[in-house]
């Protein structure tokens, strides 16, 4: 599970600053590139995540760290490699974005910007930003499956036990029990069987 996350955070914030270092080399300064429902325009986001009005970048970096922790300390109770995998999308996207507040100037390049109905007002984002909310929505999809597959097996271990009562017992102990022989003897001879018989003197024996 650590692999994993870890694998995806470095994936993704690779990709996230690859794409942010083209885009300022060639976009930056240009005109718009349109390509139909998306337009790629560089824009310096000195606010929180897709354009959001806040000036507060060391903030977002404390947050990106906290983000970190906290997945540092879910993984060793986490089982699923998809939940793992959505861990490190949320690592990596903060971490990305929290790395172009550090080294430039706190503001966060964004360059995609959505250009179709109904979304042609949507905040110009990066690929950070899709990182975190594809993987917060992945966290929370997979939580709930898990949820439910525990609420479906916890009927199915108490079932044997008679939802939470003693145990039955099973067809072989019953049969095992009435097998056993018992004490009373059948055939004990008595006292008056074992007393030699006495013969009255003057009498045929």
């Amino acid at each position: 599970m650590y692999a994993t996350t870890l694998v995806v955070a470095v994936v993704w914030i690779v990709l996230d600053q690859a794409t942010k270092i083209a885009a300022v080399r060639s976009l930056e300064g240009q005109v718009p590139n349109d390509l139909g429902p998306l337009v790629l325009r560089v824009i310096r986001n000195t606010g929180g995540a897709f354009s959001l009005p806040l000036r507060l970048p060391w903030v977002f970096v404390l947050v990106a760290i906290i983000v970190t922790v906290l997945v540092i300390r879910a993984l060793p109770q986490t089982r699923s490699l998809g939940l793992a995998t959505a861990y490190g999308l949320v690592v990596g996207g903060a971490i990305g974005n929290g790395a172009d507040r550090i080294f430039r100037d706190g503001a966060v390049v964004d360059m995609l910007d959505l250009d179709f109905a109904p979304l042609q007002n949507f905040p110009v984002f990066n690929v950070a930003d899709i990182g975190i909310t594809v993987g917060a929505m992945l966290v929370a999809v997979l939580m709930v499956l898990e949820d439910r597959r525990l609420a479906r097996e916890e009927p199915a271990v108490l079932e044997p036990l008679g939802h939470g009562g003693a145990a039955e017992p099973d067809a072989a102990d019953v049969q095992s029990e009435t097998d056993t022989p018992t004490d009373t003897p059948t055939d004990t001879p008595t006292d008056e069987a074992e007393r030699p018989v006495q013969v009255p003197p003057g009498t045929d024996a």
